[in-house]
Order: structure tokens, then sequence, then C-alpha cells
């Protein structure tokens, strides 16, 4: 099967790089955590998001930031699959669509100071602080402690089976057969 190499856009938009460079990492918060930070260079202007899609493992999105004059920034945009590479056209599709969707939550995050854009967006950022704290708790101090009792519920349930109703199963045939006999 034949490849297709990671696909490319190229934008240049009159911002400074440092605005720029602030603005990618919001996109988390105004996408609602649909495209999520993964790693932030500011040495190289880099930055990296990703995305889970049907099907896959999902994708990585990479931000180049090249600085064009003090009001003008170059972005590349690269989406590299996390595992495999590109081989059909819905993939390319796809990561067109990625394309358009960075760009519109790039295009509203930008222009938003940080009280407006704290403002527009603090329902979304508690949900993804109160989200991120629920992760970091030890497993049986979570909220779906229910999957637990489930788990636990699955393994005592074969112990139940085995040692309480198969041995009185096992005497009440003895009995039958005693019975049946005399």
């Amino acid at each position: 099967m034949f490849t297709i190499p990671n696909p490319k856009k190229t934008v240049t938009i009159e911002f400074s790089i440092e605005q720029v460079m602030k603005s990618i990492p919001r996109v988390q918060v105004a996408s609602d955590s649909k495209y999520k930070l993964t790693e932030v260079n500011p040495i190289f202007n880099q930055v990296i998001l990703e995305c889970l899609e049907f099907l896959s493992l999902g994708v990585f999105i990479d931000f180049n930031l090249v600085k064009k004059s003090d009001t003008s920034t170059e972005i590349t945009m690269e989406i590299r699959r996390k595992i495999g590479s590109f081989d059909t056209d819905v993939e390319v599709q796809n990561a067109n669509y990625h394309f358009k969707d960075l760009i519109e939550h790039l295009s509203q995050v930008i222009v938003l100071s940080d009280v407006d854009f704290n403002k527009k967006y603090s329902a979304i950022i508690e949900n993804i602080s109160k989200a991120k704290e629920e992760n970091d708790k030890p497993w049986y101090a979570k909220k779906h402690v229910a999957t637990a009792y489930i788990i636990l519920g699955i393994v005592t349930l074969p112990f139940l089976i085995g040692f309480l109703i198969l041995p009185l199963g096992i005497y009440a045939r003895n009995k039958n057969k005693q019975y049946l006999n005399s």
C-alpha cells in the first residue's frame, strides 16, 4: 500500500509570535478539550496538540511558528498519525477537517484578552480543572466507585458459586441418592 505524506498547512497571520504562542494552548479550552495540549517548546517555537479520532488512536498536530516581522507570524501546521501513516483519502479528509477546526478555534482565542478569555470560557476552564483533579485522585477516591463495586461483584461471584452453592448442590444430591436408596 502507498502512504500519503503528512498533511501540512502554512498560514501567515498579522499577530506577534508571542501572542500566537500564548493562544495555541488556549485552543484546548475553546475546543472543549477535543484538542489536548501535549507539549510546548518555547525555544523552538513549537506546540503539539493531540486529538482522538473514531476507530483510531488519533493524531498529533504540530504547530511550528516563524517570526516574519514584529506583527506577522507564519504558522505551519502538520498533522501526523499517532501510529502508522496516512494511507486512505478518509484520513486526509479528517486532517483537512482538523485544519479548518483549529484555524476557527485559534481565530476565536487569539483576539481575546486574558480577562475576556477567562470570562467567556470560565465554565470550560473549571470543568477541565475538575477533571484533572479527579484524574489525580487514587482509584478508590474517585466518583466512579460503583465501577469498583461491579469489579468486586464479578470477582466474588465465582467464589460464592464455588464455595457455597456448589457444595450445597453436591450435598443435596448425595442426600437425594441416600433417600432414594432407602
